[in-house]
């Protein structure tokens, strides 16, 4: 069984809370009125919550090295290929935001958005 790597690492009201959060702003992202009309600035505060649950609890070195190493050994090879000549001239990968947490915690990046909190993986 997987661990809980996003808002469930962390039950209790702030669990709750860091759900809606998620939930408002991936609204709020879909061009939809998030959180029954949450104007942005109080949404963008309201994404504080994610910061223990993802941050901390669920997307921690242990989880990273676990769950994430496959993802950054595929994204290091696709950088420094073994046979360049015969090497897709383009890759892409799709993920959700826990996998660039996983990431963000392997390579020790942080970074800001403008709007947005510290490391947050916004939507979209």
């Amino acid at each position: 069984i997987a661990p809980n790597v996003t808002w469930r690492a962390i039950g209790g009201g702030l669990g709750v809370g860091a759900r809606f959060a998620e939930i408002f702003a991936m609204q709020y992202c879909e061009g939809l009125e998030a959180g029954w009309g949450l104007r942005e600035e109080d949404m963008v505060e309201l994404l504080s919550l994610l910061e223990l649950p993802v941050g901390h609890a669920g997307a921690n070195e242990v989880t990273a090295r676990n769950l994430g190493s496959v993802l950054l050994d595929e994204l290091l090879s696709a950088l420094n290929p073994a046979h360049p000549d015969s090497s897709p001239k383009m890759t892409v990968y799709f993920g959700h935001d826990t996998n660039l947490h996983f990431l963000r915690k392997m390579l020790r990046l942080e970074w800001l958005s403008e709007g947005w909190w510290p490391n947050v993986a916004e939507p979209g």
